[in-house]
């Protein structure tokens, strides 16, 4: 085992899938995501895997127009999502609910807004089930974004205390 693999193992014996799907259980009109077709991994990096998907079928409107305040390009992303301490950002629709909630994807605008036939607030946002796993599984490991502009966590779990708000 290397120290890299350890954030992974970690956040392996923390996610719990119920009923053999992502989302289900979730709020109501949130598509589950299969295991059987999108496997859940472990190993999902913002930067490699998120971003590309974000970058084709996001870029439209949350990197030049930042619709909603939401900018995900290189420099704002870990802010914009995460906040300086990483902790989550809340949403500008709704200040109760975080963009990002680090391990509760189900509490997270972002996958309930690319998930959600009703999300907490505004309308669903467009994004195919192969964008919606990768979001859940990021979420679902902490929201680790080490090789991003500003992100500055590079373990999750008990290493570190993580308050949410």
């Amino acid at each position: 085992m290397t120290l890299k693999s350890l954030p992974m193992l970690l956040a392996a014996a923390a996610l719990s899938i119920p009923g053999g799907a992502r989302a289900a259980g979730g709020p109501s009109g949130c598509a589950p995501l299969p295991l059987e077709t999108f496997p859940i991994r472990y190993d999902v990096s913002f930067e490699a895997d998120i971003r590309p998907l974000l970058d084709s079928q996001c870029s439209t409107c949350h990197i030049n127009n930042s619709n909603g305040g939401l900018n995900f390009n290189l420099s704002n992303a870990v802010s914009n999502l995460l906040g300086a301490d990483e902790r989550g950002r809340a949403a500008n629709g709704d200040a109760s609910i975080l963009r990002v909630r680090p391990f509760e994807p189900l509490a997270s605008a972002l996958f309930l807004k690319i998930n959600c036939d009703v999300p907490p607030f505004g309308s669903q946002m467009p994004g195919d089930a192969a964008l919606q796993a990768a979001v859940y599984d990021w979420i679902a490991n902490g929201a680790l974004m080490p090789d991003s502009v500003g992100g500055q966590r590079l373990f999750i779990g008990r290493f570190e205390s993580v308050q949410r708000p």
